[in-house]
């Protein structure tokens, strides 16, 4: 009887003992998974929120990007445009100044050509007056 009790003790004993170390074992491994389980999605995460952290920030770079260009554009289409304006109203101001020009000396010729007559007319007058007297004094 003591031989035996003790055989089932020790087989029951060992059982337990497999159980117990079965049962700290599948402890452990859930633990061990729990915890690099939570590592990988952790570190997923990351990798994710970096990726799309990347994504967004290349989308928010380009369209900073074009808006600069834009910006840019704008700014140098102003100063062409400025520029043009300029040059248009020096030639608009040129054209003026020629036509102003060409008005001033239509109407220096005009009085030149004018007292010229004057003279002319003057001659003319002294010229049939000094006629008429050296007939009267024929």
């Amino acid at each position: 009887a003591v031989v035996s009790t003790q055989s089932t003790g020790i087989e029951v004993g060992t059982e337990a003992v497999a159980e117990v170390g079965i049962e700290v074992g599948t402890v452990a491994e859930r633990e061990a998974g729990i915890e690099v389980g939570t590592e990988v999605g952790i570190e997923a995460e990351i990798e994710v929120g970096i990726e799309v952290g990347i994504g967004v920030g290349t989308e928010a770079g380009i369209e900073a990007e074009i808006e600069a260009e834009i910006e840019a554009g704008i700014e140098v289409g102003t100063e062409a445009g400025i520029e043009a304006e300029i040059e248009a109203e020096i030639e608009a101001g040129i054209e003026v100044g020629t036509e102003a020009g060409i008005e001033a000396g239509r109407e220096i010729g005009r009085e030149i050509g004018a007292e010229r007559d004057r003279e002319e007319t003057a001659i003319e007058d002294v010229t049939e007056e000094g006629t008429a007297r050296d007939i009267d004094d024929l």
